[in-house]
């Protein structure tokens, strides 16, 4: 009898040993932000390569010799390339996902499931982008799969103390690959601005032609608006999506470093959680039809 109730006594010691609120806040806090980053990150590379195609439909419309390889009208942006990226901002989302059970009151069912989700994604990533091994796979499933009963708490403490840290290689180089490839000089806005100014110029040649009928103009026209409105949209997204990869990698940091000192710095993580606000605005906004 003593012994059965000095093991409930530790246990129920176990489980007030859990992460602290401020810990639960700021790993839900980074959980919804990475999310939605993954989300808005997605939505951007599905649209510039619409965006690109419909500018090179204009383009072939207007001065069919600009397009060189008429049977690729995505250009710099097919499928394969997309679906790359776009597995890199799901694996965000999953390991987001995967955060947020295990700070959140959770069952073990979802719980598992989350955990699948993210080995999954990381499995599906091209083999440069990824950098978890099977063996850490492994581990991070024993985890999750660990937790249950009166010490729940404790276990998901552990099981956050030690995927945080491994899975931080992974988080940063899915956010430097987003840094770089949405920066102002990085390829994918500097391939849909050049052919944002290709639409225009190729409108420009229609336009500015003294002979060129009304009917002639039309096409011209909407090529223009195309055009400008692909600058616009790009100015007003692709920075703060670059910036906030790059207050992602930062503010991952500070929760691994906070999950290992019962410590954590919210300044870069409150930048983040601002930085992704606004993109999900200007989104809804610069993308509605």
């Amino acid at each position: 009898m003593w012994i059965r109730s000095s093991c409930l006594i530790f246990a129920l010691f176990l489980s007030g040993c859990g992460l602290t609120q401020v810990q639960k806040d700021s790993i839900s806090q980074f959980s919804r932000s990475s999310a939605s980053f993954g989300d808005t990150v997605t939505t951007q590379l599905i649209d510039a390569r619409s965006t690109v195609m419909d500018l090179n439909t204009s383009v072939l419309t207007l001065t069919p010799q600009r397009i060189k390889d008429r049977d690729k009208i995505d250009g710099a942006l097919p499928p394969d390339r997309i679906s790359a990226r776009i597995r890199a901002a799901e694996t965000l989302q999953s390991y987001a996902d995967l955060l947020l059970a295990l700070v959140e009151d959770t069952q073990q069912a979802e719980l598992a499931a989350a955990s699948a989700k993210f080995k999954e994604s990381i499995r599906g990533l091209d083999p440069d982008s990824r950098k978890l091994s099977e063996e850490q796979l492994t581990g991070v499933g024993e985890l999750v799969e660990d937790i249950g009963g009166l010490i729940v708490e404790y276990k998901k403490k552990k099981a956050i103390e030690a995927i945080v840290p491994e899975a931080d290689a992974q988080v940063q180089r899915i956010a430097d690959l987003f840094a770089s490839e949405f920066n102002t000089d990085g390829p994918v806005a500097k391939y849909v601005n050049a052919m944002g100014l290709l639409a225009v110029t190729a409108a420009d040649s229609v336009l500015d032609d003294t002979n060129a009928t009304v009917q002639d103009r039309i096409p011209a026209v909407e090529a223009n608006r195309k055009g400008i409105e692909t600058k616009r949209k790009t100015d007003a997204i692709y920075p703060g999506l670059a910036a906030a990869a790059a207050q992602l990698k930062a503010a991952h940091g500070d929760i691994v470093k906070g999950v290992k000192e019962n410590k954590i710095t919210l300044a870069r993580l409150n930048e983040l959680t601002k930085t992704v606000k606004e993109l999900a605005a200007h989104t809804r906004l610069m993308l509605k039809h």
